[in-house]
């Protein structure tokens, strides 16, 4: 699965916001304190897990994120929202068709890798690199990455 693009429709304070042309092969995500890249972040692990960072303030705003995905040589629109009662999943293909449940979704696109561990290994904020250095050796560091709930 490779995400091609990200659309805050409401997230944070980000309203109707787009990130696209994300088709290389390795895309980094770099800019200056306070510009959103950990917003990004939390956008996306809401997007696939219904969870953002445990700093973000969910009562100031309706949450809902889209995503453009390709897997298979197939493109697919998963959009997520919540807020005032409602919670959403929508994962179908972007020309229309049987949508996929998130729990297989989970299953088999995100390979059961559940939240913790995405956020552990794959989603790195600047809290977390910060923290990696505050006295500790290599061997704390590794179980940092490997840990899992």
């Amino acid at each position: 699965m490779r995400v091609l693009r990200i659309k805050l429709i409401s997230f944070g304070e980000y309203q109707d916001r787009v990130v696209a042309d994300l088709t290389g092969p390795l895309n980094l995500v770099l800019g200056p304190n306070e510009s959103g890249k950990s917003t990004l972040l939390g956008a996306l692990r809401f997007a696939w897990y219904g969870k953002a960072s445990p700093d973000y303030k969910s009562d100031r705003y309706d949450r809902q994120v889209e995503l453009l995905l390709e897997k298979d040589q197939q493109r697919w629109r998963l959009t997520r929202a919540d807020g005032k009662g409602r919670k959403s999943f929508e994962l179908r293909p972007e020309q229309g068709g049987e949508a996929v449940k998130e729990e297989a979704f989970l299953r088999d696109w995100m390979g059961e890798v559940p939240c913790a561990v995405y956020r552990g290994v794959y989603a790195l904020n600047l809290d977390d690199l910060q923290d990696l250095g505050r006295g500790k050796d290599a061997k704390e560091i590794r179980a940092l990455f490997l840990e899992a709930e």
